[in-house]
């Protein structure tokens, strides 16, 4: 509201609707603590977008990230470098060979390799059967970086154990 008197000068009221009870201030919200590693990933999904989303959200994380989109590329760099990579994040559903099956021969290769599994959708593998066969982690997508982060922490974590 606005009131001028020629002369006198103006007088301006502005009147703002009352917060919500339940509105917190901001200097009591928490922010949520991201976990960070330095370990080397290879990160297999056979949709480069995705793949490179993967990358975008972990390196700032401080991993150092390896993309692969053909999990039968994957298996032979690990073949070729069987410790050169620290953890496996690989998508399930992948032409020629699925994410399950990369994670099997890759534990055949080297059966301390963390593993986690990730999944949008599939009837073939679910998180006891992934667990069973020696897969760390089971993540369903849209992957989001905190839900990474903190598994990858805690898969880094059960394998120091």
């Amino acid at each position: 509201l606005c009131e001028s008197t020629l002369g006198q000068g103006a007088v301006f009221r502005i009147f703002f609707p009352a917060s919500p009870s339940d509105v917190v201030p901001s200097s009591t919200v928490s922010t949520d603590v991201v976990p960070t590693g330095k370990e080397h990933i290879l990160l297999v999904d056979d949709e480069e977008i995705l793949a490179e989303l993967g990358k975008t959200m972990l390196e700032p994380l401080g991993y150092h990230v390896t993309l692969c989109t053909e999990s039968t590329t994957a298996l032979s760099l690990i073949q070729e470098h069987p410790d050169a990579y620290d953890i496996l994040v690989t998508d399930q559903t992948m032409p020629k060979m699925t994410g399950f099956d990369l994670a099997r021969n890759a534990l055949q290769i080297r059966p301390n390799l963390p593993i986690i599994l990730c999944t949008g959708y599939s009837n073939l593998v679910d998180e006891e059967e992934a667990r069973q066969a020696g897969i760390k982690g089971f993540l369903m997508k849209p992957l989001t970086r905190k839900g990474l982060a903190e598994l990858l922490a805690q898969v880094k974590d059960e394998n120091r154990t």
